[in-house]
């Protein structure tokens, strides 16, 4: 079988470490990483080939694709720090919009399948579980921003995959710790661990999310809602992992989101309807399972 070349956008961050491993795993790629800066990477989630780029530069796409030549693009890249994009709106809107809408328009010149990563954040929590045909409200300026892209990237590319991805848990990236991480070491403590009980998504692990944005790739174009198989609040999700981990799961305690102030406002449930996914023979992993293989591989929810 020939192996066809993938680039893959931000592949030393919490996702696209996670496709980089998976697209290598299933013998079908040769696997081309980009991000700003190398990072110390495990084997397995090394690219085939890395180039340090920066997608804010002006005409950084078409010389991406030029020096990589790939037969598939998955953009994973993003300014995904909603204090950054708040404070930082004409950087982080360089990245969020101008640079993936100028990418997927030069991979429809050249007839290349591109997929994108968005976000569940396009929601403001009051109208769950989400369709794809759901209209988009965003609470925070990293919303308005994916959904500025989403709406670029389908007017220059229809053909495109406009994935929204729910919350993710997996090993942490090298230079962003994950809250897993966090919640695992305030587990193996002593004192209470307090989740949210009234904020709910859609979780899924970073290598659940992979597979099925490697399946989409390709074979399905538009809005697709990429989620986990239950909608389930953080305080459960919490107990869920502790249970996995063999830890005592009444350390986690219930608090709620008006509790504790936040600088960006966070939606009280973005959980997906995933009934597309199932429609096109792509169903999310079981809830268990997928904790399962996270707990092996030791890791981490953004």
């Amino acid at each position: 079988m020939t192996k066809r070349r993938l680039l893959i956008t931000g592949s030393t961050g919490f996702l696209g470490r996670a496709v980089v491993a998976v697209a290598r795993e299933s013998g079908e790629w040769i696997t081309i990483g980009t991000a700003r800066k190398p990072a110390a990477l495990s084997s397995s989630d090394e690219p085939d080939f890395f180039e340090s780029w920066d997608l804010s530069r002006e005409e950084a796409p078409t010389q991406l694709l030029e020096k990589t030549k790939p037969e598939a693009v998955i953009h994973t890249a993003a300014a995904g720090d909603a204090a950054f994009c708040r404070k930082e709106t004409v950087a982080s809107r360089k990245i969020n919009v101008v640079a993936s809408i100028d990418l997927a328009e030069k991979c429809a010149e050249r007839s290349i399948p591109f997929l994108i990563t968005s976000t569940d954040l396009v929601f403001d929590g009051t109208q769950a579980p989400y369709e794809e045909m759901a209209a988009p409200s965003p609470l925070s300026e990293y919303g308005r921003q994916k959904v500025e892209a989403e709406r670029g990237i389908q007017e220059v590319y229809p053909d495109a995959v406009v994935a929204r991805v729910a919350l993710l848990f997996g090993p942490p990236a090298p230079e962003r710790p994950a809250m897993l991480a966090r919640l695992a070491e305030m587990l193996r403590g002593s004192g209470p661990v307090r989740l949210f009980v009234d904020e709910f998504r859609s979780p899924l692990s970073t290598r659940g999310a992979a597979r099925i944005l490697l399946s989409l790739l390709g074979n399905a174009s538009g809005l697709v809602h990429v989620g986990g198989e239950r909608r389930v609040s953080r305080y459960e999700l919490g107990r869920a992992l502790a249970e996995v981990w063999g830890i005592d799961p009444e350390r986690v305690k219930p608090i709620r989101q008006d509790e504790v102030p936040t600088a960006v406002p966070r939606p009280r449930d973005v959980s997906f309807e995933t009934k597309r996914l199932r429609e096109l023979g792509i169903p999310p992993p079981p809830f268990e399972e997928d904790l399962f293989e996270a707990r092996e591989r030791d890791g981490g929810v953004r």
